[in-house]
């Protein structure tokens, strides 16, 4: 579908305000706080358009969507616009085109994915103590397990004492500290049985320097002018680089993916540093999955456009955690929603990236942000479009991210239960509203005095989400309604015709109709 784009006007969300009020509203969440007696409204004319480099589509100016039996990602998303063809590889179709590149499956778009690092996840660090975790992660609400690599580390050069989880000894075997092939094969089991799904890490672009692939078949890696293997940076000496000119090699690896898909009933793969691999080599791979599996899902670290519509059902977002921290440092509510809004104008929406505030390459995003500003943040990420992405321990904010080389365990009787509950809160209103889950991005407004609102719409539901970021009670003016609806998070009646009653980074979301 092809989006107008526009700056918020006198349409569906003319005119958000702020320090005024947004009336009172049936106390619309248990958030409520004092307000300042002072009222201020801006109009649209007033909104700072000349600072804020986003675009916003206007609701009134799209299409009517509508959706006929169950949720279709194939015929709900449509990506306007041809997808050009890299140099050298054979031509595609686009990811919502079908053939070679089918759209990415439907059960993508309403995922909330968890990363486990299992070494680190239980004091035990074993698939089958993990997997004891799993009813956990079900009341947490996530539906998306994410393992990082469980195949044994390298000796040879390693790092630390128990070297890295991405420098592969081999492909082919489990980490006999973390358990058997038969325990993997039991924990996504267990996870199926649960709701969830399993994807885990795929480290196709390098092996540990004691792989047995290094004697078996030199050719298969890059060589320096000398003649030795070498590394794939100066940095990664505990790792070699693995050479995409062997045709051998890259079916050796195409057989690898297939074995846990086949063998194990795995849902798709997750892949470490992919722009270092050949894209042609991924659009084969991705072509062998699928004929194996239709639904497999597979997920790039690296945030190229083009491996997304030749390879990937979803990439990375490098700069959605960066945005955020910058965003509450400066005051600048907008910066958080910038990547997911203008990817959506300029790609359509079944672009798909997976937006994190933290994981295991990245400190912990509550080792800085404590309180309403850590409770806010994490809302966000769950309140916008793409697969919100958690790394363990997030939901109860420890501080200590996992070390990746030394023994190690997450401490969660240190955790904070209360986050925790407000986690399981917000996964369950994301995953319990079309809107939120699936809907289109809209109508984004910027606030006086650091408040953010705006739009997610899909053809079930509309949902207006107000945040202030402010760490003092604000009252928000909202004109242009009346916004009559249902606040989600208490089920209660509110009408924002008068205001909103912000406390300190407060937060609302009300099915409007």
């Amino acid at each position: 579908m092809t989006m107008r784009v526009r700056w918020l006007g006198a349409l569906l969300l003319p005119v958000l305000a702020l320090p005024g009020c947004l009336g009172t509203a049936a106390p619309a969440t248990p958030m409520g706080g004092p307000v300042p007696p002072a009222t201020v409204t801006i109009s649209a004319a007033q909104l700072p358009t000349a600072t804020t480099p986003v675009t916003a589509t206007s609701v009134a100016a799209m299409p009517a969507l509508t959706l006929a039996g169950p949720f279709d990602a194939a015929t709900y998303f449509a990506r306007p616009g041809a997808v050009a063809t890299p140099a050298g590889l054979p031509t595609l179709a686009p990811i919502t085109g079908g053939g070679d590149l089918a759209a990415p499956p439907a059960w993508a778009y309403n995922a909330v994915l968890y990363q486990v690092f299992v070494r680190a996840f239980t004091p035990e660090g074993t698939l089958l103590a993990a997997a004891q975790r799993l009813p956990d992660l079900k009341d947490l609400g996530v539906n998306l397990i994410y393992l990082m690599p469980i195949q044994p580390s390298g000796t040879v050069k390693a790092k630390g004492s128990l070297g890295s989880p991405y420098s592969i000894r081999d492909y082919l075997a489990i980490d006999p500290a973390q358990g058997t092939e038969a325990d993997l094969r039991a924990f996504i089991q267990t996870a199926h049985g649960l709701g969830m799904k399993v994807i885990m890490d795929l480290v196709a672009n390098h092996t540990a320097w004691d792989n047995p692939l290094i004697t078996q078949h030199p050719d298969w890696y890059k060589h320096d002018g000398t003649g030795a293997i070498t590394s794939p940076q100066a940095e990664w000496t505990d790792v070699a680089a693995l050479d995409y000119a062997a045709a051998a090699l890259r079916q050796y690896m195409i057989d690898v993916s297939l074995h846990y898909v086949t063998a194990d009933d795995l849902d798709g793969y997750r892949c470490d540093v992919s722009d270092h691999v050949p894209l042609d080599f991924w659009a084969a791979w991705r072509r062998a999955l699928r004929a194996a599996k239709p639904d497999v899902f597979l997920l790039s670290e690296s945030g190229g456009t083009t491996m997304h519509d030749h390879a990937f059902d979803a990439l990375y977002d490098w700069d959605y955690s960066n945005d955020m921290l910058t965003a509450l440092l400066s005051k600048r509510p907008h910066r958080m929603i910038v990547s997911p809004l203008s990817e959506q104008s300029e790609y359509g929406p079944a672009f798909l990236r997976a937006r994190y505030l933290e994981n295991h390459d990245h400190d912990r995003w509550a080792q800085y942000h404590t309180g309403g500003a850590l409770r806010a943040s994490s809302a966000l990420l769950l309140a916008i479009n793409g697969i919100p992405f958690l790394y363990a321990g997030q939901e109860v904010g420890t501080t200590v991210r996992p070390d990746l080389f030394e023994p190690n365990h997450i401490d969660w009787a240190a955790g904070d239960p209360a986050l925790r509950a407000f986690f399981k809160q917000q996964i369950g209103l994301r995953r319990a509203s079309p809107a939120l889950s699936h809907g289109l991005l809209s109508d984004v407004a910027i606030l006086p005095n650091n408040g953010l609102a705006f739009l997610r719409r899909a053809p079930e539901q509309t949902v207006l989400v107000l945040f202030s970021f402010a760490d003092t009670p604000q009252r928000y003016t909202l004109t242009g309604g009346p916004f009559i609806g249902t606040d989600l998070r208490s089920g209660a009646p509110v009408s924002l015709t008068a205001g909103w009653d912000a406390p300190a980074y407060g937060m609302l979301f009300v099915a409007v109709r």
